[in-house]
């Protein structure tokens, strides 16, 4: 079993660190991020998923979403993973980004390429169309106004189209 610590970063993001070794890569978690709604057991369950394809003692933190976003943007959400970079490594790492998280990933690496010293990209592309950005935000709206329903409709046919 390995040991989770959970906190938050900037006194928004969550996050789960797993080890105390230093370098540890920077996961950006995917999935909930478009819930909006990050919870610490989902964190906990997802670093601990992680740590079991992980090499044996490898030291990683998982880092989630803000609950309560006041830009929602792939660019905002950058923005605030180079500050905890700079902050809470040192100013460089590795960086893993998984699903909406890789989407994530390739934009801090590719405006901030200094802090990123190995990256990779997850089941997961480097951008969103015109069209996918927009209903990212669409899906960003109905979730801030509590319409779970009609943002499942809308998330799954994006994600789920045959």
């Amino acid at each position: 079993m390995y040991k989770i610590k959970t906190g938050k970063f900037l006194d928004r993001l969550p996050f789960a660190r797993v080890g105390q070794g230093f370098d540890a890569i920077l996961i950006i978690n995917g999935g909930q991020g478009f819930m909006m709604r990050p919870e610490t057991s989902r964190l906990r369950r997802d670093a601990s998923r992680l740590g079991r394809i992980l090499p044996n003692g490898r030291s990683f933190v998982l880092l989630g979403y803000d609950p309560k976003p006041g830009d929602v943007s792939v660019s905002s959400i950058a923005d605030d993973i180079a500050d905890i970079i700079d902050n809470e490594f040192g100013g460089r790492c590795q960086l893993v980004g998984v699903s909406y998280g890789a989407v994530v990933a390739a934009n801090v690496a590719s405006r901030f390429q200094h802090r990123v010293s190995r990256l990779a990209l997850v089941a997961g592309g480097y951008d969103f169309s015109p069209e996918g950005r927009h209903r990212l935000r669409r899906q960003a709206e109905l979730a801030r106004s509590g319409q779970s329903a009609r943002l499942l409709q809308e998330f799954s046919s994006v994600f789920r189209r045959p």
